[in-house]
Formats: C-alpha cells, structure tokens, sequence
C-alpha cells in the first residue's frame, strides 16, 4: 500500500513500471484526477529481489480535501502474475486442443476421399497401355494425391493423432543424424553448429518423428535468417524443470498450454541469429497454416508441437526484435518421475 501526492508522479513507479506500460498507466492516472475517481489497471513491476518483470493489478482511490478535490491517493499493487500465466496457458491449451480437434476432423474426412481418387485412378492407369495419351494425366493426379496424403498426416501430426510405436533413442544420436542431410541444404551465408551433449539419457519417442521436429525447426531457423549472412545452433543437454525455472522468474514457460511436471527432461535447442520476433507472431507460429513467408504451407512448426505433445513434453520459445529466437524442445526421461502426472494431467484436461 502506499500514499500519493495528487500533484506529483510517485518517484519509484517510474522507474519500476515497465516501459510498454508507462504511457497507459499515467493516462488512467491523469483521466482519475480530473474526474475524482478510483481507477485500476494491470502493469509490470519490476521486482526487487531479481529485477524480473511481474505482472500487478494497480488499485488506486481518491481521499478528499476540504474542498472536495483529491487531496492524497490511496493505491494497493497485488502481484497477478501467477494467475495470468495461468489464465494465458489456460487459452493456449483450449486454442490447441480446438484447432487439433478441426485439423484431425478435416483430415480424416479428407483421407478417405483421397482412398477413392487414388483406388481408382490406379485401376484406370492399369487398364491403360502404357503409351495410352491419358497415362500422364493419371500420373500427376496419383501424385498430387501422394502430395495431398502427405498433408493429411501432417495434419493428423498436429493435432497429435498419429499412431506411432515409441521405442527408446539417444536423442543427441537422433539429432545428429537429422541433421546430416540438411547441412548439404542450407544457404552458404548460413552457418550450422552441432553441440550435442554425449550423455543424455534414453527416452521413449519414434525416432522418425523426432527427426521430423529437429529438421523442421533447424529449416525455420536457416529461412528466419534469409539472406543475410548468420548462424543456427542445435544442441542437445539435460535441463532440470521446476516451478521456478518453468517460467516464475521470467524464462520462457511452455507454450503449449500444460504445466511441466518437475523433474529431468532432454533438451533439443535450436536457435539462430535472424531478425527476432515480437509477441503477436509468437502467439500464432504453432497455428496450422500460418507462416511469415510469401510462400509456405506454414505447417512446419504445427506439425512440431503436435509431435512434442504426443511425447508428453514441453516447447519454450525465447525471441525478440532483433535478438534472434531460440526453440527448446523438452522432452521427458524415460526414468522421469513426473511422467505419469503430466500424462495424466493432459489426458485429464487438468492444467
């Protein structure tokens, strides 16, 4: 709680509201002076003890002076931090979950359409000669076919719906030899750096799918840099998760809308030198379909946090303008302690 002089800004706010928020909090401010009321507003403050940002909910109320004017301000600041990351990993795992159930629907339903335009443009081209003229017709309709399966189970990945037999896999092996082949692929203004850690333990994933994850991520990061001359880094490590590193003291906490269960993960990080990305496009870059680029489906990145929710783990994402994004991938240890919980919490519904 603290006490106000009406004709003077109080000396420590300014320099601990965050600066995104300074110009909203004073005109709220300001627009309850003239007229005398009470007004609220939710800010960041910087915190003393580490100098991390925090949400709070600012409260303040007139005290009238003899003349019926504000004479001193009344203000309360309550620390809400906790409850919107709550709140927002709440919306997240619903926006999730709705989109994976229409994905997962629409593929479905379009699988099956394209069983009786493949059947049965195979048994027309088996009824051909092969010099027949329509032979080449058939054979584009066949592979544009293949080409629309394909998308059906990246779709039917995103939403988390595949079915897949798990089998343990070192991860740092798995990364390593996703990578072989896309060294040969990126630009030459773009440099690629491997550092896998040589003892991560095993953990329970399809190796294809994993695969899958580090080429599409490693892929986002070179096309992120464009032409400019930059690096990607991918490495692997172990990476103790807790409430207090899950995002309380301002690490990036997991985006997919499910709180981590404490304990050891893998860690798969790839991050690059590229132009960075603000907040709005944060919030949609795992949305099927959306891409930053002229070109693109945009499903690379949905098909990576359907893979990674399969495997009951986690995805955090560090960017901003300027400062380049890095991707942790968190996947559970086959001897993690938390792994039935957080399985149970997801199949639930329970955050």
């Amino acid at each position: 709680m603290a006490w106000y002089k009406l004709d003077t800004k109080p000396w420590p706010i300014d320099s601990l509201v965050h600066a995104d928020d300074r110009t909203g909090l004073w005109n709220k401010w300001n627009d309850a002076a003239q007229a005398g009321c009470t007004f609220e507003t939710e800010v960041r403050l910087r915190r003393a003890q580490d100098q991390t940002w925090r949400w709070h909910l600012v409260r303040t109320a007139p005290l009238p002076a003899a003349d019926g004017g504000p004479a001193r301000w009344f203000g309360t600041f309550t620390d809400i931090d906790d409850q919107r990351r709550a709140e927002g990993a709440l919306r997240q795992r619903e926006k999730l979950d709705s989109i994976g159930l229409l994905a997962a629907g629409v593929a479905h339903d379009f699988n099956n359409l394209l069983v009786g335009i493949m059947g049965g443009a195979s048994v027309v081209r088996e009824s051909l000669e092969p010099d027949h003229p329509s032979c080449p017709m058939l054979e584009m309709v066949l592979r544009s076919s293949e080409r629309a399966a394909q998308l059906t189970q990246q779709l039917l990945a995103y939403a988390g719906k595949v079915e897949v037999g798990l089998e343990p896999a070192n991860v740092s092996q798995v990364v390593r030899k996703a990578c072989e082949p896309v060294q040969t692929s990126i630009p030459p203004n773009v440099r690629l750096t491997i550092e896998t850690a040589d003892d991560t333990p095993l953990i329970e994933t399809n190796a294809g799918h994993l695969k899958e994850v580090v080429v599409n991520l490693v892929m986002n990061a070179v096309e992120a840099i464009g032409e400019e001359d930059g690096a990607v880094r991918v490495r692997t490590a172990v990476e103790p998760v807790s409430p207090v590193t899950d995002g309380s003291d301002g690490a990036p906490s997991n985006v997919l809308g499910y709180e981590l269960a404490q304990g050891q993960y893998v860690l798969i990080e790839v991050s690059d030198s590229g132009p960075g990305m603000d907040h709005l496009t944060q919030t949609q870059i795992f949305d099927p379909f959306f891409t930053t680029k002229f070109m693109g489906r945009g499903l690379g990145l949905a098909v990576v946090q359907g893979i990674v929710r399969s495997l009951r783990g986690g995805i955090r994402v560090n960017s901003a303008p300027g400062s380049g994004s890095a991707f942790q991938v968190l996947l559970p240890m086959r001897e993690n302690v938390g792994y039935a919980a957080v399985t149970d919490r997801m199949l639930n519904g329970v955050g």
